[in-house]
C-alpha cells in the first residue's frame, strides 16, 4: 500500500513539471560532461500569485551529460533560454523555449 501511495505522489510532482531529455554529441561522437542548462525567463507556476517574485521556480537549472552523451533535466513550467556548453566549443543557444507542465520533450544536439 505505501508503494502505491509513493507512486501516486510522484507521478503528482511530475505533472507538475516538465522534462526534457536527449543526446548530446560532436560530429555524431557522444559527448560526456556537457552543460544543459535552462535559464528561466517567465515562471509560469499555477501557485505563484506574483510570477515576477515566484519563488516556487529556480532562476538556473544545470546538468551534465552522462559517459554516453546522455541528458535529462526536469524543471517547474516556464520559459526558458536554454544553452548547451563544452569547454572548447561554441555553445549552442536557443531562448523562448517554453515548457508546459507535463512536458516530456526529447531534444538532441550536435556541438
Amino acid at each position: 500500500m505505501m508503494f502505491v501511495i509513493l507512486i501516486f505522489f510522484l507521478s503528482l510532482l511530475q505533472e507538475k513539471h516538465a522534462t526534457m531529455e536527449g543526446m548530446v554529441t560532436q560530429g555524431g561522437i557522444p559527448v560526456s560532461g556537457a552543460q544543459i542548462i535552462l535559464q528561466l525567463e517567465q515562471c509560469d507556476c499555477a501557485s505563484c500569485s506574483d510570477p515576477d517574485s515566484c519563488q516556487c521556480c529556480p532562476g538556473l537549472t544545470l546538468t551534465l551529460t552522462d559517459g554516453v552523451g546522455h541528458y535529462t533535466i526536469s524543471v517547474p513550467p516556464g520559459i526558458y533560454s536554454l544553452r548547451v556548453k563544452l569547454a572548447e566549443r561554441q555553445p549552442y543557444r536557443l531562448s523562448n523555449l517554453e515548457l508546459k507542465a507535463g512536458d516530456a520533450i526529447r531534444r538532441n544536439f550536435d556541438l
